[in-house]
């Protein structure tokens, strides 16, 4: 184990042709799961060669395909499709896919070859989060695009009500925004509190993705489930430049 957690591929190989168990756990943690774990991506491909359990999952439930996904290791991610690992198997404390894991962390290559292989494309998270989602939620804008070019629903909503478009105002995602509304996103879809794009926005004193969104119909009038408006959220956020762009626009409340 202490040489899989190190990457220690000499020990590794001695060790394995002395009988020791590929797959002898320590606390639920095998050593190809240690090894991916610690990014140590020789080691993995040397205990998937030499037969670990390419079906083990973590104490949570990670798959070895969501770890190596993460980490955005491509060649592990087809080795351990080829061997069987199942594309969207999902772990079990949070309901999160190997799509999941590589679209939050933006690893182009290996969200393209999971939508080649026919991973789900809009299973939803524990929370109802979508791999789009996760893209918009961080920014990423190339694997928001790519998603949707393969058909990620754009309007899809969490457990909150949270949307794509929601998801990316609220973390100032201007060019997100953008690619998200090209692909026919609703520019008011509020979420549960009655939240528009452009009301999260507000919150946060975003004012580019705001002023985008205004270019792209969104109404600037309308508030939230208990009256909060654009421009109290504004002047709650402190930002001065907001205020007065809701001003300019006719905004007196």
């Amino acid at each position: 184990m202490h040489a899989a957690y190190v990457g220690d591929n000499i020990r590794v190989r001695e060790l394995l042709d002395h009988g020791e168990n590929v797959n002898q756990a320590d606390r639920g943690w095998t050593p190809l799961l240690v090894a991916l774990g610690q990014e140590h991506v020789e080691t993995a491909r040397l205990l998937i060669e030499r037969g670990a359990d390419v079906q083990a999952r973590t104490p949570t439930g990670q798959t070895t395909l969501a770890l190596a996904a993460y980490r955005g290791h491509m060649m592990l991610c087809r080795m351990l499709v080829e061997r069987g690992v199942p594309l969207d198997a999902a772990d079990t404390a949070l309901n999160v896919t190997a799509l999941h894991a590589a679209s939050a962390m933006d690893r182009e290559a290996v969200v393209r070859y999971l939508l080649d292989q026919k991973a789900a494309i809009d299973l939803p998270d524990a929370i109802g989060r979508t791999p789009l989602m996760e893209a918009s939620f961080y920014g990423n804008t190339a694997i928001a695009r790519l998603l949707l070019e393969h058909g990620a629903n754009v309007n899809v909503q969490d457990q909150n009500g949270g949307t794509p478009l929601i998801m990316a105002a609220v973390n100032n995602h201007t060019e997100t925004v953008e690619t998200l509304l090209d692909a026919g996103a609703q520019v008011d879809r509020p979420d549960v509190h009655g939240f528009t794009p452009l009301l999260v926005s507000a919150t946060k004193g975003y004012l580019q993705p705001a002023q985008l969104l205004a270019r792209r119909g969104a109404d600037l009038h309308r508030h939230g489930d208990k009256g909060e408006t654009a421009l109290s959220l504004a002047q709650r956020s402190n930002n001065a430049a907001f205020v007065a762009w809701l001003r300019e626009a006719g905004l007196t409340e």
